[in-house]
């Protein structure tokens, strides 16, 4: 039961990551293309990437310490959007809870 508690919420940080990338490409200081082009084309390449290495059902999946650094590049970009488009509370707590949520993942083996 815990373990579908863990998957789920690695789920949802996925998705708020996705969601994040994509308002910090349509919140940036450029112009309207520019802007087009960050808040769609980020969240592309991050579902690409994840859909390729990170997904469990993944082609090329990483495994070990390559899954680990592609999970902490996701998760420190989104970190770092929220810092960008004015939300340190926010970005914390999801650093934090994406962290934690990676070690009762490891420690449960999944």
């Amino acid at each position: 039961m815990m373990s579908l508690g863990l998957m789920g919420l690695r789920f949802l940080l996925e998705v708020f990551s996705i969601i994040i990338l994509c308002v910090w490409g349509f919140q940036s200081n450029s112009n309207q293309l520019i802007k087009l082009l960050l808040g769609i084309g980020a969240p592309v390449v991050l579902i690409v990437v994840w859909g390729l290495f990170g997904a469990p059902a993944a082609p090329y999946l990483l495994e070990g310490w390559n899954h680990f650094v592609l999970e902490v590049v996701i998760y420190g970009l989104a970190t770092l959007a929220l810092l960008k488009i004015g939300y340190p509370f926010l970005a914390i707590a999801f650093f934090i809870v994406a962290v934690g949520n990676r070690i009762l993942l490891n420690w449960f083996g999944l």
